[in-house]
């Protein structure tokens, strides 16, 4: 996971253990281009540095109501009310979990050390187009705020 190991679990971490989000298959790709390992490292390491993904977890545990027990709560009444219920889905919060993720490995990627200006320049681009396009300005507003500290 893109933070530090160690005795205490975090709010963050344990929200994941609740709904059973597993990251690692999402991490193998970014924008349908598969992510070597050392990309991947990069990524990973300035997606701990600032928590990225940290944030992204955090808005969508304010999204849930009742948080993680509401969640299990809710999902074990429609176990037990005999409904075919896929975790994976049900509330969409793996979605939303895969969107934050995703957004902060582009965020991260577009940051990495090895990018030059001219591709992180193009990268800025793509990424704040591709939230533009989906009508989410505050998300391009966050990731070009984000991005101001790479440029100076």
């Amino acid at each position: 996971m893109p933070w530090k190991v160690n005795g205490k679990i975090r709010d963050e971490k344990q929200f994941l253990q609740d709904v059973e989000f597993d990251a690692r298959p999402s991490l193998s790709t970014l924008d349908g281009v598969d992510v070597n390992p050392e990309q991947r490292s990069e990524i990973l390491d300035q997606m701990g540095k600032v928590k990225l993904f940290q944030g992204g977890i955090r808005r969508v545990m304010n999204r849930l109501p009742g948080g993680a027990e509401g969640f299990r709560k809710r999902y074990k009444e429609a176990v037990d009310a005999g409904l075919d219920v896929d975790l994976r889905t049900f509330e969409n919060i793996h979605v939303m979990l895969d969107q934050e993720l995703k957004r902060a490995m582009r965020m991260a990627k577009a940051a990495a050390p090895s990018n030059s200006d001219i591709v992180r320049k193009r990268m800025v681009q793509e990424v704040t187009g591709r939230y533009l396009r989906n009508g989410n300005q505050t998300e391009a507003k966050r990731f070009l705020d984000y991005m101001e500290q790479f440029s100076k």
